[in-house]
C-alpha cells in the first residue's frame, strides 16, 4: 500500500479581465473619471452602468 501527496498553495493576482479589456478601458476613460470613492473602495471607472 502507498500514499502519494502533493500541494500547492498559491497567492497570486490575475486580472478578471483580458488584456483587450484592459487597454479598451484605458482609451475610453475620461480624465474626470475617479478610479477611487471617498471611502477608498474602487470606482468602476467608464464600465459603471449607472454613469451616464
Amino acid at each position: 500500500m502507498g500514499l502519494a501527496l502533493s500541494g500547492r498553495q498559491e497567492d497570486r493576482k490575475f486580472p478578471i479581465a483580458s488584456a483587450g479589456d484592459i487597454f479598451r478601458s484605458i482609451y475610453r476613460a475620461y480624465p474626470t473619471v475617479s478610479a477611487y470613492y471617498p471611502n477608498g473602495l474602487p470606482t468602476r471607472g467608464i464600465e459603471d452602468p449607472t454613469r451616464s
